[in-house]
C-alpha cells in the first residue's frame, strides 16, 4: 500500500485540525453535526455550544428540540437534507427553518429550499430517504451485469479487450417516393378532390425537379452518412415552389 493521503490541512490553507470537537466549536461560527442518529448523543455529550453559534443538523430523524436538549444551547439550529449531488454543487438542499447564513452556504452548493416547519421538512426527508434503496438497486444491477456480460471477441489483428462492433444494415438512398416525401405533402385534412389535386401538383413538381436544368436531380446519398435530417432541405423545396401543396 502507498503512503496515506495528506491531511486536509496540508492541502488547503484555510483548513485547521483541532484536538477534539470542543476545540472545533470554539473556533467555528457555524457547526455541522453529521453523525448517525444512534450515535449522536455519545458524540455530542459534554459539548458546550455558545448561543452566538449556528448549528446545522444533517442527522436524519433527530428533531430540533431533541438536539437542543442534547447540546443544552439556545443557538439557532437548522435542519438540512443535502443529497449526494451536493459534492458536485448540483443539489438543491431543503432547510428548516430558513436562516441567511445556512441558506447562503447551500446556495453555493446547488441551491437552498427553505421550508417553514418540521412537518413539511419530514415530507422531504421521507422522499429523499428512498435514494438509499435506489442506489442499492443500481449497485445490484451493475453487479449482475458484470457477472453475466459476454466476453469481448478479439482476433490476432485486434488489441486485447477490444469489442467488435455489430454491423449496421445499410439504408436505402432517398428517392422521391420515400415515406418522408409522402408525409410532407399529406399534412392536414382535405377532401378527395383536394388530395388528387395535390398528387398531380406534386407529380409535376417532382418531374420539374428531376429534369429541369435549374434544379438538377439530387445526387445519390452515401448510406454511411445518411441521416433522417438530410430529408429536411428537400422537403422544404415543396413549400418554396408551390405554396398550395400544403393548405
Amino acid at each position: 500500500m502507498g503512503p496515506p493521503p495528506p491531511e486536509l490541512s496540508e492541502r488547503f490553507e484555510g483548513v485547521h485540525v483541532r484536538a477534539d470537537n470542543q476545540g472545533v466549536l470554539d473556533r467555528s461560527e457555524l457547526a455541522i453535526t453529521a453523525v448517525r442518529r444512534q450515535d449522536h448523543r455519545e458524540a455530542l455529550a459534554g459539548l458546550k455550544v455558545n448561543d452566538d453559534k449556528t448549528v446545522v443538523n444533517l442527522m436524519a430523524g433527530v428533531v430540533t428540540d431533541d438536539l437542543r436538549r442534547t447540546l443544552a444551547t439556545g443557538a439557532p439550529i437548522v435542519r438540512a437534507i443535502p443529497l449526494p449531488a451536493v459534492r458536485e454543487r448540483r443539489s438543491v438542499t431543503v432547510t428548516c427553518p430558513s436562516h441567511p447564513v445556512v441558506d447562503s452556504l447551500f446556495e453555493q452548493l446547488g441551491g437552498a429550499l427553505p421550508v417553514a416547519d418540521e412537518s413539511s421538512f419530514n415530507i422531504f426527508s421521507a422522499l429523499t430517504g428512498t435514494l438509499t434503496a435506489h442506489y442499492a438497486y443500481l449497485a445490484a444491477l451493475t453487479s449482475w451485469t458484470t457477472g453475466h456480460a459476454p466476453k469481448a471477441t478479439t482476433s490476432a489483428s485486434e488489441p486485447p479487450g477490444s469489442i467488435r462492433p455489430t454491423p449496421q444494415p445499410s439504408r436505402r438512398p432517398w428517392t422521391a417516393s420515400s415515406p418522408i416525401w409522402s408525409k410532407s405533402v399529406r399534412l392536414g385534412h382535405a377532401s378527395g378532390r383536394e388530395r388528387r389535386l395535390r398528387r398531380r401538383r406534386t407529380a409535376r413538381l417532382t418531374r420539374s425537379m428531376t429534369h429541369s436544368p435549374a434544379l438538377p436531380a439530387p445526387a445519390p446519398i452515401d448510406p454511411d452518412s445518411h441521416t433522417p435530417h438530410s430529408h429536411a432541405p428537400r422537403c422544404r423545396v415543396i413549400f418554396q415552389h408551390d405554396q398550395r401543396a400544403v393548405p
